[in-house]
């Protein structure tokens, strides 16, 4: 059984999941994946990236609620008036989490985009593997490595050739 854990900033709220390695499933927070025998563990590590980015989702949205039912609690009890400053201070902690919200969906965007393997990569780009290679090692371009493997995304590695200045054919 591999244990791990996953924590937010400025919070003591700790979640954990567990992986299986005998058994193709993923248990995270009391919810039991199953995952199919054929899946490479690249794909079942995306999976569990992606449980992962959704929790964080839901549980910014439980305290951007919390924040907001506060902050109209205090107001309209009128018994506790709120003071400008104080005011300001929820207000504040209120962008950064929406903020963060909005970050965190953009990357949950960018995590259901395809990722390739060198030989993908190399036909989509027209090069052979070992240019491919020779990029890796020369830190052109990076990837994520998973399993024995190493994939990219397409958008990245076009970023980092403009920005390197070499040209290719796609």
């Amino acid at each position: 059984m591999i244990h791990f854990s996953c924590g937010w900033p400025q919070s003591n709220h700790m979640r954990a999941f567990r992986i299986n390695a005998t058994r193709p499933s993923i248990t995270f927070c009391g919810l039991h994946f199953k995952m199919s025998k054929q899946m490479s563990w690249g794909d079942r590590r995306i999976i569990k990236e992606e449980i992962i980015t959704e929790y964080k989702i839901s549980y910014l949205e439980i305290i951007i609620s919390e924040k907001i039912e506060e902050v109209l609690t205090r107001v309209l009890k009128g018994s506790q008036s709120l003071q400008q400053e104080e005011f300001k201070r929820y207000a504040s902690g209120l962008k950064e989490d929406l903020f963060e919200s909005s970050k965190l969906k953009q990357e949950q965007i960018n995590h259901n985009e395809k990722l390739l393997d060198i030989g993908e990569l190399a036909a989509k780009f027209t090069v052979s593997k070992q240019t491919v290679h020779n990029w890796i090692k020369r830190r052109i371009i990076t990837g994520k490595k998973m399993g024995k493997g190493r994939f990219f995304s397409v958008r990245e590695v076009e970023e980092s050739l403009e920005k390197k200045g070499f040209r290719h054919r796609s």
